[in-house]
């Protein structure tokens, strides 16, 4: 998003979606503040039957409508911290959200304040810009668009309606039956609304500003929306549900937003808070997040190009990027749902006699056991990678994670974690897929600071030595003559 990096002057309101005044009507222009976390068809549709609104009222010419998010400092106070996410996706989702809508623009002024500022000065600054920037601006009526929940606030409006606002508020949501029903004299939401909204006006000073629309109700809202996107079970049908707008439904799906976990993108474990913190790894992940193949950095060059007005954060420029592209893919399974019964398969044909040692006596026992305990997993055990073939299409090679491969009696069940899964189908084998798949794994055993991994292994000793593993000890398990190995990243663990 290339706007949004851009070093501009967040006092300018911007003017490109602003219509030039056909008639000699009152012009008239929309400010809606909110914190859009996220943005949904709920807020569209505000927008569209409040400009219905004013195009049906006979005194005002609508101009356009200015969309104000609120600073993230305001944001951090209202929403829990796994509830949080940065302004500029916000931001991001926002421009998403109104892209062909021609009359809708975004004011940058609060969002990008060096701290949370109290609203009565962002909309005075708001009227004051438009006063002095807007063609024929001191005679913009400007109407403050606001929601159901703006009803129950029990402050008054007149400090900000006196500033030249007017409101208008938009009803698009129904509400808690108990409410109806508690009031016998109501027969329908509509009538509470209404009710509650006559109440306001007749104790403001400025009863001619005040405008209701009963819009249709779409029911839909920001905090339902989060709590989907939450469960680990959620599917895009539902998040779409939520939202009705696949554009953002896709965004949130893209960028894992309140661990949304229902497509390829992968998760950071630590997002970096300034250049330094920006590691190989960190840089790696999040280039191979872009790309169909897996991405290892091996150095990069930054400089510092300016800061950002606004935000005064610093904007850097990497370059000089050398890096390797694998040529398989590694994507935890979850994402690759199909592969799931292929893979139960394959391990319970290779390691039959182990799964019912951990008393998973058939296939089906197998395939739950992976959809249930590993496929969710990124940064904590059980963790199993899959590798694809070149076209992205094909199931190549597995490898995963465990916190114990051994089951209990024997005398390393108490040791963790553990290779398991080593698998690479015969014909890619040769092509160094599985030293691949183990050496992935063992750099995610790195990233959570495991300082050694254990394995067993039939006949595959000598592969394990190569990559830096040494025999413990050669002993019989369910049977088989296996060999117990173990490799250190630290030489203060041995």
């Amino acid at each position: 998003m290339k706007t949004l990096l851009e070093s501009t002057n967040i006092q300018i309101l911007p003017q490109h979606r602003l219509k030039v005044p056909k008639t000699s009507l009152i012009p008239a222009i929309f400010f809606y503040n909110g914190s859009f976390t996220p943005i949904h068809a709920g807020h569209l549709n505000v927008l569209e039957d409040a400009k219905l609104y004013i195009d049906n009222l006979g005194t005002h010419e609508f101009l356009a409508a200015y969309i104000s998010p609120s600073h993230s400092g305001y944001i951090a106070k209202k929403l829990k911290a796994e509830e949080l996410i940065g302004a500029g996706h916000r931001l991001s989702m926002i421009y998403l959200a109104i892209e062909n809508i021609d009359w809708v623009m975004i004011d940058l002024f609060e969002i990008f304040q060096p701290c949370k500022t109290k609203l009565s000065i962002t909309m005075e600054a708001f009227l004051s810009r438009v006063h002095s920037q807007l063609p024929h601006g001191k005679s913009i009526d400007v109407f403050w668009l606001k929601g159901e929940d703006a009803l129950f606030h029990t402050r008054s409006p007149d400090n900000l309606i006196q500033l030249g606002f007017h409101t208008i508020y938009v009803l698009n949501r129904g509400c808690n039956e108990d409410i109806i029903n508690n009031n016998d004299e109501l027969k329908s939401i509509e009538d509470y609304y209404e009710k509650r909204w006559r109440e306001i006006r007749a104790s403001s000073s400025f009863p001619e500003k005040f405008h209701i629309v009963q819009s249709t109700h779409m029911n839909l809202s920001s905090s339902t929306i989060r709590a989907c996107a939450q469960n680990p079970s959620v599917t895009r049908e539902n998040l779409q549900l939520c939202i009705q707008l696949d554009s953002i439904t896709t965004y949130i799906i893209q960028h894992q937003l309140w661990s949304t976990r229902v497509n390829t993108m992968p998760a950071l474990s630590v997002f970096p808070n300034g250049i330094t913190d920006l590691t190989l790894e960190l840089l790696s992940t999040m280039l191979s997040a872009y790309s169909s193949s897996s991405v290892k950095v091996n150095s990069f060059m930054f400089e510092q190009i300016g800061v950002g007005k606004g935000w005064n954060g610093s904007i850097y420029r990497l370059y000089d990027i050398q890096y390797s592209s694998d040529s398989t893919d590694y994507l935890p399974p979850i994402h690759k749902q199909e592969y799931i019964e292929e893979m139960a398969k394959i391990f319970y044909e290779q390691w039959q006699n182990t799964y019912h040692a951990f008393g998973l006596y058939n296939l089906e026992d197998v395939i739950r056991d992976i959809k249930d305990n590993h496929a969710c997993n990124y940064d904590q055990l059980p963790i199993l990678a899959i590798a694809l073939d070149n076209n992205n299409q094909n199931l190549a090679a597995t490898a995963g994670l465990e916190k114990c491969d051994v089951p209990a009696g024997n005398p390393y069940y108490n040791t963790t974690p553990w290779m398991a899964c080593v698998y690479t189908k015969p014909e890619y084998r040769g092509e160094g897929v599985a030293t691949y798949m183990i050496n992935k794994i063992l750099a995610v055993a790195k990233q959570l600071n495991y300082t050694h991994v254990w394995l067993w292994t039939e006949n595959a000793t000598s592969l394990y030595e190569k990559l830096g593993f040494h025999i413990v000890e050669k002993i019989k398990h369910i049977g088989m003559d296996i060999t117990i190995m173990r490799i250190d990243f630290d030489t203060s663990a041995y």
